[in-house]
């Protein structure tokens, strides 16, 4: 999916939707310097009635104009170098509620303005959690996986009666609307715990559902967690 960008000319409504194709490939290497230009010059983001991030399809969201500018300039060029380029096909790897591997520090931080980052982590607070997260962390400082949080902060009351973890059962069938049925599951002691994580495999990439309970009762399984990882062939 490529991005539709802003030109400066008046308009009553414009809008802009990003979704940018890899900037290193060789269709799109010659519009990665004329891009970066506009962006200098223009700040096409700036003069847009809305911003719309569609990196995900299945999870679009608008990005408000409100939000300071440098921060909606790091998100915009970390996921729309190259973005003038036509659309090319690409496997577009794993993703959970619109993270994956190729997301930025920059994009999460602009997701949640009103949580706390500390480098490529951010805690995302209870007013702006949602698909039960409270935590994400995308590549960077040495890191190349993706993990999201689901544990809720002691003190904040769950929105739907459940407790500080949603059942991994929940989160199981959210991932296979998209994904379909995990490869395999992986059973194992960890500490006093039982663990019985959901994997799924595609390309070069992992991704795992962390659930945790006790042993012999799946029922009582609990989601900590998603993680995504590279898979090194």
């Amino acid at each position: 999916m490529g991005s539709l960008g802003v030109l400066r000319v008046e308009w009553d409504h414009n809008h802009r939707l990003d979704g940018a194709p890899e900037p290193e490939a060789a269709a799109t290497r010659r519009y990665r310097d004329g891009q970066c230009l506009y962006f200098e010059e223009c700040a096409p983001w700036e003069h847009a009635s809305i911003v719309i991030d569609n990196h995900d399809l299945d999870r679009p969201f608008v990005v408000e104009r409100a939000r300071p500018a440098a921060r909606l300039a790091a998100w915009a060029l970390a996921l729309l170098v190259g973005a003038a380029a036509p659309a090319i096909a690409q496997d577009p790897g794993f993703s959970f509620a619109g993270f994956g591997l190729k997301t930025a520090a920059a994009a999460v931080a602009a997701r949640y303005p009103r949580s706390t980052r500390v480098g490529n982590h951010v805690y995302v607070r209870p007013e702006e959690s949602h698909d039960h997260i409270y935590g994400v962390e995308v590549p960077g400082d040495g890191s190349r996986r993706v993990r999201i949080t689901f544990e809720r902060p002691a003190g904040v009351p769950s929105p739907d009666g459940s407790g500080r973890y949603p059942t991994c059962a929940q989160v199981q069938r959210t991932i296979e609307r998209t994904y379909g049925l995990p490869a395999s599951i992986m059973e194992f002691s960890e500490e006093a715990s039982w663990r019985a994580d959901r994997l799924w495999q595609h390309g070069t990439e992992e991704l795992r559902l962390l659930c945790f309970g006790t042993r012999g009762r799946p029922a009582s399984l609990l989601a900590e967690g998603v993680l995504i990882t590279p898979v090194d062939r």
